[in-house]
């Protein structure tokens, strides 16, 4: 994403051509002019993401995106809003598909305290799971009841996969978004086989702090995304595996999950210092934040009032 733009982590295959560089891949604001095939008009409140280079330009006054990735944004969902579904949205809701959650299933959501997984867990009730568990040091279960979290265990106090009853009771699926290779490792004792079902759905790469600096780096996401499914379609006693479920957004399932938020089916949760102002200070304060993997919720700067 922009932070790992920014800093450099993964120069192998993203990294800014030429500077002055603009960061941001998510954009939300009036179309001012536009092809007349595009779909949208002039006035129309759009929101867009990166997917072709530059992959940025959202931290800017004035903005020129790609069609096919914009999508308009429904009466009664904020601009606020619809940029923090624009890729966390797209990217949840494809994961939650991906698993094919069935109505009674058991999950937990492993570091899903962000913005990513605030979506997650809403989507996951919403698919039919009757019990979820959050590993979350920031959130209490209160706090998160309304998404249809039934317990919330502190992974600072708590072994998740040592839980007495998380492995008398096991789960049908497991959402990783923060722990990595080490959580892959661990959940078999709280997670169902494959041929029971069981499902690890990794959301982030193995290594949460990915570096991509020359082809040697790109092995273990390789091995992880091509390899590790087939390797476990071997073992019927181990889970199933589905890595890094990320595709390139589209303006149907950008329609699609603004959708469900217009039917106010999911709530869009922000850090508590929402929305960062667009100065100097509030740029570095959102990236700072970013990079802390410690935000509460989604991460928006305001360009302008609308």
């Amino acid at each position: 994403g922009s932070w790992r733009m920014v800093n450099g982590s993964i120069d192998l295959i993203r990294h800014p051509k030429s500077f002055p560089y603009i960061p941001g891949h998510d954009v939300c604001g009036y179309v001012e002019k536009c092809d007349p095939d595009s779909g949208f008009k002039v006035g129309d409140l759009v929101v867009s993401t990166s997917t072709k280079e530059p992959l940025s330009l959202a931290m800017a006054e004035y903005a020129e995106v790609q069609a096919n990735s914009s999508a308009l944004v429904p009466d009664g969902v904020s601009p606020e809003e619809a940029v923090a579904l624009a890729s966390a949205g797209h990217h949840a809701l494809g994961n939650v598909k991906a698993a094919n959650i069935k109505e009674g299933d058991r999950v937990l959501v492993l570091g899903g305290g962000g913005g990513i997984g605030m979506l997650l867990l809403q989507l996951i009730k919403r698919a039919g799971a009757s019990f979820i568990v959050l590993t979350s040091t920031h959130w209490k279960v209160e706090d998160v009841s309304k998404f249809g979290v039934n317990e919330v265990v502190n992974y600072n106090e708590e072994k998740w996969w040592e839980k007495k009853e998380f492995m008398e009771n096991k789960f049908d699926k497991i959402f990783d978004c923060g722990e990595g290779k080490i959580a892959w490792k661990r959940c078999k004792k709280v997670l169902k086989s494959s041929s029971n079902g069981g499902l690890f759905c990794g959301v982030t790469s193995d290594d949460p702090e990915l570096h991509l600096h020359n082809i040697f780096h790109a092995w273990p996401v390789l091995r992880q995304i091509l390899l590790r499914p087939l390797w476990v379609k071997m073992f019927p006693n181990m889970p199933a595996f589905n890595g890094m479920n990320v595709v390139a957004p589209t303006r149907s399932r950008m329609n699609e999950i603004l959708e469900i938020c217009h039917r106010k089916e999911i709530e869009v949760v922000f850090d508590p210092v929402k929305p960062l102002p667009f100065t100097t200070e509030g740029v570095c304060k959102a990236f700072e934040m970013m990079g802390s993997r410690h935000s509460h919720g989604k991460i928006v700067i305001r360009i302008a009032e609308s």
